[in-house]
């Protein structure tokens, strides 16, 4: 793999694949520099033929994505920033199939294995029980 510098990012989605987060091409920066789109790139191949399987707008800050491979199945993490204190989170795969986790957006979270932790900013009451902000709340992945 061979990236010119930039403000990109990869992740190892498995020994011949990167998750590649990077401004190729034009339109595909963000307004703040930073990629629009999460591309899966195949060792052996130009990063031109990367396919996009997730992508933001111009007007937000940026897309990331993220592999827990502490999961029985690797999982992956697809993430939009919107702004610097808001993150958009979703629950995919290799192809860049979504599930929506209907999250807050002013959250830190963190995942390994089945567990979710999530911090966020501001107060929250998921269910009955209210929570004062920064409260550090976990729950098994596949319960939620």
């Amino acid at each position: 793999f061979y990236l010119t510098e930039g403000k990109s990012g990869v992740d190892w989605l498995d020994a011949d694949t990167l998750l590649l987060m990077s401004a190729l091409g034009d339109g595909m920066a963000t307004t703040s520099g930073y990629a629009r789109a999460v591309r899966v790139w195949r060792r052996g191949t130009s990063v031109d033929q990367a396919k996009i399987i997730f992508e933001t707008t111009p007007d937000h800050m940026l897309a990331w994505a993220s592999v827990d491979h502490t999961a029985e199945t690797p999982r992956v993490w697809f993430i939009d920033k919107p702004g610097f204190f808001d993150t958009e989170l979703w629950l995919g795969d290799r192809t860049g199939t979504l599930t929506g986790l209907g999250l807050p957006t002013d959250i830190e979270m963190e995942a390994h294995q089945d567990w979710l932790v999530v911090k966020r900013r501001s107060e929250w009451m998921p269910g009955t029980t209210t929570y004062a902000p920064d409260s550090v709340l976990g729950i098994s992945l596949s319960a939620y």
